[in-house]
């Protein structure tokens, strides 16, 4: 919050473009259609991908990623191309008819249905997937749209109100999985999704879908292996991890986009073959078609700009007289909080009172400092925290991987930390710490020893003595 604190001390004037709405709620600034843009063109080379590690060459192999393009109407054209040979029939028999479930209405299903239809597609209604999945035709894409009332039913009544979800959603639940996702192909899921929302898609739900099928009606042969399951591939776009999609634990990146989800081990590998759901889950798609995506979203907001500049700095608030979609998302002006927008203050205070009332409670645990948070490190944190009554500091010269176990487990802190470079700060962490558990390469251990020896801080390791570490036992 130190930036807000500069903004208000400044009298900057802060504008959220993500709270600048219609009358109807909607969003009018956002970038949402670039990230299902991209992210549809993902997904079709991820299941070409796929296709091909279960033993069957598709038409989808000439599609690349996003960001491979200069802009999106080559992606389209190869996307085109694809749906040429598609419409030939030159789809494998033995996969099946493939069919695309979209979730949502907005702009980021729009923008991916938008490229979907550059294939040969035919859109069908849900009570129709099953007859669809068994028998359709091999020569183009089927898609379904799923809105709300298709799959959350209250509880009790096992029926759907709009207004009653808005206000109550933790009243229903999704029978998406078994009315919809068990005839997908691919689910493109797009949709908002808040923490007391019913889910799309849990774990339990994953590992039925993820089933053998039987499907005794498709021709296979050696060179075309029968599918393990229909269902290949999920692109969230929403990027909720833990969200509306229970198993998309981590957002996937545009060097590293697709993982293989694994139901049965509830695990992600970094594959394209092997049992499991292909899942591509950028929490940054409109980056893959930067230029595209800045120009779309400068054209949204340009037209907002003048009633920006009216916004001064030396007049009350109050007396702004901008169009009502600016002044009600100004988060800051003449120093202060709007009125939308005290609530900050308050959320402020009460996590100010946490966090002091958390390094108290912490102050009184023993503390454990970790060197290194690769593999070995994770089991020792949670072995360490799992009491509650022990901190943990994990020490690691990459900040992302400190800060990934950090967020997984309570109790535990992250610290930068390069041990060959900067000894003090080594020697202040082993001094501030009841325990030293050293998972460094063991040719670090002798440093580490020397400074839990001077501090007398114990200190562990898993790693074989070697003669250095023999003398120090000796002095």
């Amino acid at each position: 919050m130190a930036m807000l604190d500069a903004i208000l001390e400044k009298n900057i004037a802060l504008i959220d473009y993500e709270k600048m709405v219609n009358d109807k709620g909607a969003r009018v600034v956002a970038f949402g259609k670039y990230a299902g843009v991209a992210g549809m063109i993902n997904i079709l080379h991820g299941l070409g991908l796929r296709f091909l590690a279960l033993g069957h060459h598709t038409p989808f192999m000439h599609i690349g990623l996003a960001h491979n393009y200069r802009n999106s109407e080559m992606a389209r054209q190869a996307i085109r191309d694809a749906g040429y040979e598609i419409s030939l029939g030159l789809l494998p028999k033995s996969i099946g008819p493939l069919i695309f479930v979209f979730t949502g209405s907005g702009n980021v299903s729009q923008g991916a249905q938008e490229v979907f239809r550059e294939l040969p597609y035919e859109y069908v209604e849900p009570e129709h997937l099953k007859k669809v999945a068994n028998h359709g035709a091999m020569n183009r894409i089927y898609a379904c749209v799923a809105s709300r009332e298709d799959h959350f039913i209250n509880k009790e009544t096992r029926k759907f109100d709009s207004v009653e979800y808005e206000e109550h959603p933790e009243r229903y639940i999704s029978t998406f999985s078994q009315k919809l996702a068990s005839y997908a192909t691919c689910i493109i899921n797009g949709i908002y999704w808040a923490p007391n929302s019913p889910k799309l898609l849990t774990i339990p739900d994953a590992k039925r879908l993820l089933r053998p099928s039987h499907q005794p009606w498709l021709p296979t042969s050696p060179g075309c292996p029968v599918l393990p399951h229909r269902l290949l591939g999920i692109c969230d776009i929403s990027a909720d991890p833990g969200g509306s999609i229970e198993f998309m634990r981590d957002c996937t990146t545009i060097d590293k986009p697709f993982c293989l989800y694994d139901a049965d081990e509830n695990t992600n590998t970094e594959s394209f073959g092997g049992d499991g759901v292909l899942v591509c889950s950028i929490d940054n798609m409109p980056t893959q078609l930067p230029r595209e995506a800045t120009e779309f979203f400068g054209s949204l907001l340009l037209p907002y700009v003048p009633e920006m500049l009216k916004l001064h700095a030396d007049a009350p608030f109050s007396s702004c007289e901008s169009n009502p979609v600016v002044k009600n998302a100004v988060i800051a002006a003449n120093g202060q909080l709007t009125p939308n927008f005290k609530y900050i203050a308050d959320l402020r205070e009460q996590r100010a009172k946490s966090e002091l009332k958390s390094r108290s409670a912490m102050s009184k645990m023993k503390k454990a400092l970790i060197l290194g948070a690769g593999y070995v490190s994770g089991p020792v944190v949670q072995y360490l925290t799992k009491e509650g009554n022990i901190a943990v500091t994990v020490a690691s010269s990459v900040k992302s991987e400190a800060d990934a176990l950090a967020a997984r487990y309570k109790n535990t802190s992250p610290v930068l930390l390069d041990v060959k470079r900067s000894k003090e700060d080594l020697e202040r962490l082993v001094d501030a710490h009841d325990v030293v558990v050293s998972l460094l390469p063991y040719e670090l251990h002798p440093m580490v020893c020397e400074l839990c020896i001077k501090h007398q801080t114990d200190m562990v390791t898993t790693s074989y003595v070697s003669p250095a570490m023999q003398q120090l036992e000796q002095g």
